[in-house]
């Protein structure tokens, strides 16, 4: 992803027990009362099997916005990686690692609204930090909710989390007690537009990016997502985080696969999932 490889880390332990759950999927209503569904599984698929899905179409239609820019072929290229993945369901289940990672990030972002810094970094057993940069302690904070690991999956949670830290150092933001709920708010949008994009390039741009011009046409494709992608995504973040902003664990679970499939809704043209 564009910006990543800008920005390093720092190794720490003790990952809290919660942040290796599943995360289960929204539950339905039914009368006004909430029914539990089947959790959407946290599982990570192989390289192999994530080639081999019928992405075919969604390939086309990415090949002919490259050649033409035409955003006609990028919407319906879209809307062609919304059916092929079995729905919105289908789109979030592919997030895995990136799930889980969205959920720490939005508990730590919650800890420092309601009782500061240093409480929500000993809360990560990240209390060696205290005192330190926004950047220094998020990215610790990545190496405890995303660490690194071998697999596609859980490189795009990673990338995704480093691109969003380095938008926030960008931005000037140097001490996490100095940031605003609209700030914090903008880290969690930041981070769920990256990990969408970089799961949607991983499996649409696989066998139509060519060399020599790989590195050009995946920086056309991350900005066009970019553009269609972080304003469809604030709305599925305000709208769930309007009333308040700091749940717990099993609402936390709920809202991040919503958000995620809100988002995959809007962006493939399958809506019809929120009326």
């Amino acid at each position: 992803m564009g910006t990543s490889s800008q920005f390093g880390g720092t190794t720490v332990g003790l990952v809290p027990s919660w942040v290796e759950d599943p995360t289960p999927a929204p539950a339905d209503s039914d009368n006004g009362k909430e029914t539990a569904q089947k959790p959407l599984e946290n599982t990570t698929e192989t390289p192999d099997k994530i080639r081999t899905l019928p992405f075919q179409g969604a390939k086309a239609n990415y090949s002919r916005y490259l050649r033409s820019g035409d955003q006609r072929s990028m919407n319906n290229a879209l809307k062609s990686y919304g059916k092929a993945t079995g729905g919105t369901g289908g789109a979030t289940r592919r997030m895995g690692t990136s799930r889980t990672t969205a959920g720490g990030l939005a508990h730590f972002i919650g800890a420092l609204g309601t009782v500061g810094a240093q409480q929500a970094i000993r809360e990560f057993n990240l209390s060696n930090y205290a005192g330190q940069s926004a950047s220094d302690v998020l990215f610790a904070l990545s190496e405890v909710i995303c660490p690194p690991g071998g697999t596609i999956d859980e490189g795009i949670a990673r990338d995704a989390m480093h691109e969003s830290i380095g938008e926030l150092i960008n931005s000037g933001i140097t001490d996490l007690d100095s940031m605003n709920e609209a700030q914090r708010q903008e880290l969690l949008i930041n981070y769920f537009t990256h990990s969408i994009q970089g799961r949607i390039v991983n499996d649409i741009g696989h066998g139509t990016v060519k060399i020599p011009s790989s590195n050009e046409e995946v920086e056309r494709l991350e900005k066009s997502l970019a553009q269609f992608t972080k304003g469809l995504v604030r709305v599925a973040v305000e709208r769930h985080f309007k009333e308040k902003s700091v749940f717990n664990q099993n609402e936390m679970a709920h809202i991040i696969d919503n958000i995620y499939q809100e988002s995959f809704a809007l962006l493939t043209g399958l809506a019809e999932v929120l009326k």
